[in-house]
């Protein structure tokens, strides 16, 4: 049996955590005091803003780790001239929200190649690495079938390749070739269940469903939801109760989800916001019908 915390833990967590803040605010105060014994007299306003965006930003990074959960040596870190920046840019930064900010700058700082450049690369030097690189670009371009082609022949040199797996998958998938996609996405899915952020659960629940095996897509999305926990797989597998007629059990996830999303970490929340909106009119509807 799960004993429930006592209130002193909590309160003692509590005290640890406006420990660290008040510490936190006393360094950038004694900072700040350095300038003006140093004969700067009034700091400049644009000094003052510094600080306290400075200060701001590094109290930020200790709640966001004390919300995480982040290991035990990101905290003196934190307390260090470029700790918050260090955090920021070590944990921070892969939130799903900050996404689009990281594929801006990689595009930015990456040369542009070309779709005839992967095709001379791998002409060239028909590495493993090439011949995936053309096949990942080819499917970009939205030239399916030939990238399907090259993903195949990249899978008869290494038949574990996880993104040659995924990518020939999502093209037989394109193609409507489900036949061809669930023993890829199956493959890939015994090679590593967390792969893409389990993306190949859903795509392979997609295909089995498109094959008229509604059954096996239930039971698949259901070992997704105890694998993962996730709140958007939670909803899938609701989705999918619901377009089968079994509304009580389709409730049941949902409100299981609501109820888990609550008591999640704030960041947490944050990137399930989405799926919770979801959830919401997912859960309206069943109670209207």
């Amino acid at each position: 049996m799960v004993e429930r915390p006592s209130r002193g833990n909590a309160d003692r967590e509590r005290e640890t955590t406006h420990t660290r803040l008040d510490t936190l605010l006393c360094v950038h105060a004694h900072a700040a005091g350095c300038f003006q014994t140093q004969g700067l007299g009034i700091i400049p306003p644009v000094i003052r803003l510094l600080f306290g965006l400075q200060s701001l930003f590094s109290l930020w990074m200790l709640v966001d780790a004390t919300q995480r959960g982040a290991a035990r040596y990101w905290y003196p870190i934190l307390f260090l001239p470029f700790g918050p920046l260090a955090y920021f840019f070590a944990v921070k930064i892969h939130d799903p929200e900050f996404r689009p900010i990281v594929r801006f700058f990689r595009e930015l700082t990456q040369p542009k190649v070309t779709l005839e450049d992967l095709r001379f690369r791998a002409a060239e030097t028909p590495s493993f690495a090439n011949k995936l690189a053309l096949a990942r670009g080819l499917y970009d371009a939205g030239l399916t079938e030939e990238a399907a082609t090259c993903f195949e022949a990249v899978l008869r040199s290494d038949e574990e390749c996880k993104d040659a797996l995924y990518g020939y998958a999502m093209s037989q998938l394109d193609l409507e070739a489900f036949d061809r996609a669930i023993p890829a996405l199956e493959r890939l899915i015994e090679i590593k269940p967390s792969h893409q952020e389990y993306g190949a659960w859903p795509l392979l629940a997609f295909a089995l469903s498109k094959s008229d095996r509604r059954d096996a897509a239930l039971m698949l999305l259901r070992d997704l939801v105890r694998q993962s926990g996730r709140l958007d797989h939670r909803v899938l597998y609701a989705s999918y109760l619901f377009s089968e007629g079994r509304h009580d059990e389709a409730r049941d996830q949902l409100q299981h989800g609501m109820r888990t999303h609550k008591h999640a970490p704030r960041f947490q929340r944050r990137q399930e916001a989405a799926a919770m909106k979801k959830a919401r009119a997912m859960l309206s509807q069943l109670e209207v019908g």
